[in-house]
């Protein structure tokens, strides 16, 4: 990982093989994330190390071991997945069966806890090597301004960050929860699709439940 830059969010590859984080940079100092979503990231991928012991070699001298504790050096360097167009992009989440991966964008600005857009790119099947910049789609765009009070506002996270667990089963759907005025709303999108039709409300049956706030 390049020194400049400091990792987090990180998720393995649907083969195991890699892993996918999100990367923010570090110079010309650290800045804060957690009140703050709208630093500078990118979402990258590294090949993961191997511990397994290479073919075994005539030892060059008397008694000399290996060792499988010691990993050995990746032959990739890190790949970038997404532009630096898209501001900070961060969150990466694989769908269950690998074929999809989401992520969040805040656009560039001075905002806390701006609002964010997701963003889906289908992964792509066979060898890591050399993937590049995911071509992407976005899901839910950013809303400026809501036509009507009880229209949908924009994404806004929980501390800008995607609950660990999002996707259901059938690696279409995800449920998150996200700041609907002054409440904290379930929501459930469909990734295959784009736009406000995309997403609606979790409803859980009676009006006691469907009160308050959910988190998940």
């Amino acid at each position: 990982i390049p020194a400049n830059v400091a990792a987090g969010q990180a998720i393995w590859s649907p083969d195991a093989n890699a892993i996918l984080f999100t990367t923010f940079p570090v110079e010309p100092r650290r800045l804060g994330v957690r009140f703050y979503n709208t630093r500078k990231s990118r979402i990258a991928l590294i090949p993961a190390p191997s511990f397994l012991s290479p073919a075994p070699s005539p030892p060059s001298q008397q008694g000399a071991t290996s060792s499988s504790s010691i990993p050995h050096p990746a032959a990739e360097q890190i790949q970038w997945l997404t532009s630096e167009t898209l501001f900070s992009a961060r969150n990466p989440k694989m769908s269950p069966d690998g074929s999809k991966l989401v992520f969040v964008v805040s656009a560039e600005s001075t905002a806390h806890m701006s609002s964010s857009k997701l963003l889906c790119a289908q992964w792509p099947k066979g060898a890591l090597s050399n993937i590049g910049i995911l071509t992407t789609r976005t899901v839910l765009d950013i809303v400026p301004l809501p036509a009507s009070p009880d229209q949908f506002p924009g994404l806004f996270l929980a501390s800008e960050q995607l609950p660990r667990r999002i996707w259901l089963q059938d690696s279409r759907h995800i449920v998150l929860h996200s700041d609907w005025r002054s409440r904290r709303e379930l929501v459930v999108i469909d990734t295959e699709a784009e736009g406000p039709g995309a997403l609606r409300r979790l409803r859980l049956g009676s009006p006691e439940l469907d009160q308050g706030s959910w988190v998940l």
